[in-house]
């Protein structure tokens, strides 16, 4: 299972493979899964990420520069470099993004992660 954020008219969705030598336990997987949509269902939207949307809703397509990212996010209550607790949240978050600022964000992370840093 693989989550997918919204992209030119396509709306968020999760992307699910079902292969040859898990195809016994589709059944099984099936009912689990129903199971979490009805769960998560309960749990509604991120009001984050709906104060996200809605900063975003704002500004015009032309105005989304990368640097604007640290204003985004503060406006969303998220501060310090603190990340949402759970992946849902991020997820919705991200999707709440203009395409090319979700691209950055992401890219950045990772390289991020991939600094060489100096042992103190």
């Amino acid at each position: 299972m693989q989550p997918q954020f919204g992209y030119h008219g396509s709306e968020a969705n999760v992307h699910i493979s079902i292969g040859q030598k898990t195809f016994e336990q589709a059944h099984e997987f099936l009912n689990a899964l129903r199971m979490s949509v009805e769960a998560c269902r309960a749990k509604g939207f991120s009001q984050t990420a709906a104060r996200l949307r809605a900063e975003v809703k704002k500004m015009a397509a032309t105005d989304f520069r990368p640097e604007m990212l640290s204003d985004l996010m503060r406006a969303a209550g998220l501060e310090d470099g603190q990340l949402p607790r759970k992946s849902a949240e991020l997820n919705q978050i991200l999707d709440a993004l203009p395409a090319q600022m979700t691209a950055h964000v992401l890219t950045e992370f990772m390289n991020d992660r991939y600094i060489h840093r100096s042992k103190r």
